[in-house]
């Protein structure tokens, strides 16, 4: 799977318009279209950099003109094997509130934790799913609150990047879950897992 690198120099983007600028440089290849990207931002003499990482089923065949290639490079992840434990990188919705205070949903919207920090969230939320091929040991959890307009709307949310690392269980299964990301919110720029030795 390609993995790509790309730079735009010029007005920070606000969620909504990074995703369609991210369709638009992806192409109409309807194996395109569910790409996985993840975004940052940053501050430079040329105003703001966005950088974003994108996964794609197929090669991205002509970049547009708003972007510049950086790098381009692939996920081989054909020798993983079962016991493998790779370093992880990892940006996702994570709902949950401080100790003491309940909530109606926890990370990826299924059951209510009470009382649980974002790492324990994280780990416990890992722990119940069998269908992503591998288990997690969570290092690092870093937030980072979102706000912009959609469609007349205020739309608010936090980001949290996760750090750690991961012990291969099933290799058909953790390619998939590569390949097809992890969570809802993917459109915004997360679940796109990054993995390296």
């Amino acid at each position: 799977m390609p993995l790509y690198s790309f730079v735009h120099h010029g007005e920070p983007f606000d969620p909504s318009r990074l995703k369609d600028s991210i369709g638009r440089l992806v192409g109409q290849q309807a194996s395109n279209r569910l790409s996985l990207y993840r975004a940052s931002m940053a501050k430079s003499h040329r105003g703001f950099d966005t950088r974003v990482l994108v996964l794609t089923q197929d090669p991205i065949e002509k970049v547009t003109s708003d972007w510049k290639l950086e790098d381009q490079s692939g996920y081989n992840l054909s020798p993983a094997q079962a016991g493998d434990v790779l370093q992880f990188k990892l940006r996702t919705t994570l709902h949950y509130q401080p100790t003491g205070q309940k909530v109606k949903s926890d990370w990826m919207g299924s059951r209510q934790v009470q009382g649980l920090s974002p790492r324990s969230a994280a780990e416990a939320w890992f722990a119940r799913r069998e269908d992503l091929g591998f288990t997690v040991s969570v290092q690092m959890v870093v937030p980072e609150r979102v706000c912009f307009e959609h469609k007349g709307n205020r739309v608010q949310y936090v980001a949290y990047d996760l750090h750690g690392t991961l012990t291969v269980k099933d290799p058909n299964l953790f390619r998939q879950t590569v390949a097809n990301g992890i969570g809802r919110e993917k459109a915004f720029g997360c679940g796109l897992l990054l993995v390296s030795p």
